[in-house]
Order: structure tokens, then sequence, then C-alpha cells
């Protein structure tokens, strides 16, 4: 299967509708709902109420501000992407300004270079429309996550001492990897 990376006002809304509530309602993508709670609620209770979700987050959208895309294996939508500021910074962010990145792959989508391709292009927003700079949260524990992360160029900022909500904060700044 190959991956693709669609912004969410490109994709179709009833592809992404179906497959979210199929695959948010899985025993094994339970994880996603602790970082993404009122999403997950919505998803697992109806195409409808996903398709309503995904609608209002389209009118969100604008360029340099919220970002969203929908991350594809083959045909089926698998995972999200976001690069917004319309969340509030962490104390340690350099500026309250930089963006957070946030995204989910699901299960049993996982482990197919799909986490990637979603971040390297997360990153190119970043680069291109938010000035370089960006911040993320990564729950302890989550190595998968926090390799795909440090290995895109963010540094770890919090110590185990300064988790919140038990996740540690990274940040990127262009300036600093060039």
């Amino acid at each position: 299967m190959t991956g693709e990376i669609v912004p969410l006002t490109n994709a179709d809304l009833n592809v992404v509708s179906r497959d979210f509530n199929h695959l948010l309602k899985r025993d094994n993508n339970h994880d996603i709902a602790g970082e993404f709670p009122n999403f997950v609620k919505k998803c697992v209770q109806g195409e409808a109420n996903v398709r309503d979700a995904l609608s209002r987050a389209r009118e969100s959208i604008s360029p340099g501000r919220t970002e969203m895309f929908i991350v594809f294996s083959g045909v089926y939508a698998v995972g999200l992407s976001v690069v917004t500021n319309d969340v509030e910074a962490p104390r340690d962010v350099g500026n309250p300004d930089w963006p957070n990145l946030s995204g989910f792959v699901c299960h049993p989508f996982r482990g197919r270079g799909l986490g990637r391709l979603s971040i390297e292009k997360r990153m190119e927003v970043v680069d291109d429309n938010f000035g370089g700079k960006a911040w993320t949260l990564v729950r302890d524990g989550n190595a998968v996550s926090e390799h795909l992360v440090t290995s895109a160029g963010f540094k770890r900022v919090s110590s185990d001492n300064q988790k919140i909500d038990n996740r540690h904060l990274y940040t990127y700044s262009k300036d600093s990897i060039e």
C-alpha cells in the first residue's frame, strides 16, 4: 500500500468519516482517545458526527494559523495531521506563537512509514508557513513517537520532573538544525 497526505480541504469527507468511524472503534486504537478525546468521541458516535466535526474543522483552516491533513494508506483514511497555533503553548516553549504539531495513525496501519510521511508533511508546513518553529508533546514511554519527533529535528525540553500531563515537551527550530 502507498501512503499519501491530503489536505483536509481536498479530502472526501464521506470516505474519511466512514474510515475513522470504523478504525477508531477498534480496541487497539483506544490510545488515540487520550490525545484527541473530543474528536474520537464524535468519531465513534457515527459517521454523521465525524463528517460534522471535519466540516467544522475545515472552516478553521487558515494557512499559517491552522492546517490539517488526512493520512491515507491506499484508498483508506487512516490518520490525521494537524499544525496549529490555536492551542495554548506550555510556558517552556520559546514563543507562544509557535504552532503545535499533533497527529495519529490508526492500527492496523501503524509501522508502515505513514507516521514518518505525516510528520515530514507537517515539518514542511512548519518551515514554509510557520517560520520554522514548532512544539509538540509526546506521552512518556512512547518510544516510537519520541524517535519520530527527534528524527524530525525536535529537541526534548522537559525533564522527568517537568512533564505536562505525563507528556514531555519537544521544540523545533529550523535555525538550530541548519
